[in-house]
């Protein structure tokens, strides 16, 4: 366009600017028969605050016209400074886009002294119309071919995190997924809480030699990340942090250490991005890129770090939700098995627990075994309705019944009588309430006790089972078969059917509930 336009104008020279990422200056986009490395030494980079023609073209949108040298000098003597051979007369049109906004400038100069013409203009404007529309063309498309990059790059990033709802694991993968896609290294780490006194972290760096003292950095920042100065302020407003050369100046506050600081400046800190992680109204934490010198944080990689912020707060806080409340449901489990199986002379006690599933989905098996006296034990394996915290709550309930009531020394058969009244009793009291507000699952279960007594000639055991399947016996000849009898489902009926059978095990033999 540049060639073209100037056989048209009958011009000697001509530049093209336009805006840069960063909105602040104008960026030398093109020339014509003008030498590329003192164009773009003197002109490479022009302030939008420059008193410069093609500054003052963009802040006004009207053309700058300069007929001679004399007037140059009364009206931009800046130029005289640059030690620069100027055409005699020169144009400075602007470039402006569909919605008639200045983006770029573009000048055209002249041999000898020049009185423009309406034709003269009518003829700039014609050209640098066209190479507006030029222009402006192939930002729109580089501007739709980097959306559609950032949006298959943030689907990408998506995918990954929900892969695993393990809350460390989304940490390391959104560091990792971000370098050096957007920066040259990425820091996230979240608040620390009572249940996290030590801050979780996910680091990321295009050195892996750099990862331990970026690592050590991130873990030297206060505990509370809204007291860390200029950073901690601008989290807590909500806002981003973004910085450019200065970055060093405002970070080195916060590490005393000379060790601190020379990991600083080896990790590489000349311009950084800093975003708060918010989801569903509290913040989380932060995430911050970075560059070594040598490369820039441009307008397009904080749009798209802003938006890897956005996104990534509302899977780290399901990794964080999912992460605590599987503490509690392990917890909560954990609390419905013994610590530890008794001591018992002459009897070996062994258990196994495996979930068929992980999370928050806790189940409603339980065992237990415990000394109810000197002489007897007692054995119990049952499984609740259902799974969640309701099983769990009707499991601690009976887990908790069987060892009251076993201690009074009663047959099984009235502790699982015990346990079917309790779950009545219960049923009851939950109807009386508003069902609009408590679940109506039924709460019923199965449940086997065993009462054991080592014997000089074995071990004796009184079974009874309240709807739960029978127990094997293994019999010293090899022989395994089911011993006990069936009885009634608890916490359905008052009308139960149980019956306490005895077992006796000679040395050797095992019986397995399950």
């Amino acid at each position: 366009m540049l060639d073209d336009g100037i056989e048209l104008l009958g011009g000697s020279t001509a530049t093209l600017h336009v805006m840069s990422e960063t909105g602040d200056a104008l960026m030398v986009a093109g020339s014509v028969r003008l030498p590329v490395d003192e164009l773009g030494e003197r002109f490479g980079r022009i302030p939008l605050s420059a008193d410069l023609p093609a500054a003052e073209v963009i802040r006004t949108g009207r053309t700058v016209e300069v007929r001679s040298p004399a007037e140059r000098q009364a009206r931009y003597p800046a130029l005289d400074a640059l030690r620069i051979r100027f055409d005699h007369a020169f144009v400075v049109v602007p470039l402006k886009d569909a919605q008639d906004a200045a983006f770029g400038a573009m000048g055209v100069g002249f041999a000898d002294e020049r009185a423009f013409e309406q034709v003269d203009h009518e003829l700039l404007h014609y050209v640098a119309a066209q190479c507006a529309s030029a222009l402006d063309r192939a930002r729109l498309a580089e501007a739709a071919e980097r959306t559609q990059e950032h949006l298959e790059f943030l689907d990408t990033l998506s995918g990954a995190l929900t892969s695993s709802l393990q809350i460390d694991t989304a940490l390391r993968q959104l560091a990792a997924l971000s370098v050096p896609r957007i920066a040259d290294w990425c820091v996230v780490r979240l608040l620390a809480s009572p249940a996290r006194p030590r801050p979780m972290v996910g680091v990321a760096h295009v050195d892996p030699e750099q990862v331990d003292h970026l690592t050590r950095l991130v873990h030297r920042i206060p505990q509370d990340l809204r007291q860390s100065g200029e950073l901690g302020a601008a989290l807590a407003a909500g806002r981003p942090l973004i910085r450019g050369s200065r970055s060093a100046v405002m970070l080195k506050p916060l590490f005393d250490d000379p060790d601190d600081r020379a990991a600083m400046d080896a990790v590489g800190v000349d311009g950084i991005a800093i975003f708060p992680l918010s989801a569903r109204g509290r913040l989380l934490g932060a995430i911050g890129f970075g560059n070594r010198p040598g490369r820039t944080l441009g307008r397009a990689e904080v749009e798209l770090a802003e938006a890897v912020a956005a996104r990534a707060a509302v899977i780290v806080d399901n990794a964080r939700l999912f992460h605590e409340q599987s503490v509690v449901a392990r917890a909560l489990q954990d609390s419905l098995l013994p610590g530890r199986l008794p001591d018992s002379p002459g009897i070996g006690l062994g258990a196994r627990y495996r979930a068929a599933g992980q999370g928050l989905d806790g189940g409603g098996d339980f065992y237990d075994a415990f000394q109810a006296d000197a002489n007897w034990w007692i054995i119990a394996v049952g499984d609740v309705c259902g799974h969640g915290v309701e099983a769990a709550a009707t499991t601690g309930l009976v887990r908790h019944t069987i060892r009251s009531v076993a201690l009074d020394a009663v047959m099984p058969s009235s502790v699982l009588t015990r346990i079917n009244e309790m779950l009545l009793r219960s049923a009851a009291e939950r109807d009386d309430l508003d069902d609009d507000r408590l679940p109506v699952t039924p709460r019923y279960c199965t449940v086997l006790v065993g009462a054991v007594q080592p014997t000089a000639g074995g071990v004796d055991l009184v079974l009874c089972s309240g709807g739960h399947p029978l127990p094997l016996v293994r019999r010293s000849v090899g022989q395994v078969l089911p011993v006990g009898v069936p009885g009634t489902l608890l916490g359905v009926t008052d009308d139960l059917s149980l019956t306490d059978s005895v077992v006796h095990l000679d040395p050797g033999e095992s019986l397995v509930c399950y």
